[in-house]
């Protein structure tokens, strides 16, 4: 009976660390202030950035694309580590890159710092923008993460072989 009091104690102290841990990430994402933070009444000083796949000109691509779809934007780099990259855009809206495409670009070499310069192009698809060319203005490196018709380079042929 005291095995299970535990153990159900344990199952409720993790569900409840996730929990804050998704109240966490969705405070520093939208007000760019922590839940450490939020809780000692603290107020950041940045102002709440919209995210760019939010009231931008947003395009429902399918899943083919061409690069004349594709939009390029300059940016200043705001946070890098393993997981993602985020940068701003001249506009003052905050593009995060991470996943499979991020791990690819360091795969590739790419590296920057915080406060460095950035273009990037890529396009819109069902609201979401998917990086396509990162080009890094002080290396002058230039990566390429999806091919002309916005399938990502790091995917197989697929289809077998057949595109």
């Amino acid at each position: 009976m005291m095995r299970k009091m535990i153990l159900i104690s344990l199952f409720v102290l993790l569900g409840g660390v996730l929990v804050l841990g998704g109240i966490n990430r969705t405070l520093a994402k939208t007000t760019g202030t922590t839940l450490l933070q939020w809780l000692a009444g603290e107020q950041s000083t940045k102002k709440p950035r919209p995210f760019l796949s939010q009231g931008l000109n947003q395009k429902a691509n399918s899943a083919e694309t061409t690069s004349s779809n594709w939009e390029s934007f300059n940016a200043t780099i705001v946070s890098v580590n393993d997981l993602a990259l985020q940068v701003e855009l001249e506009d003052g809206r905050v593009l995060i890159l991470e996943g499979r495409s991020w791990q690819y670009a360091k795969n590739l070499g790419f590296k920057a710092k915080i406060g460095e310069e950035i273009h990037i192009s890529g396009f819109f698809d069902e609201g979401d923008f998917e990086a396509a060319i990162l080009n890094h203005v002080v290396s002058g490196l230039e990566i390429q993460l999806r091919d002309s018709s916005g399938r990502p380079l790091w995917a197989g042929r697929g289809n077998s072989g057949q595109n």
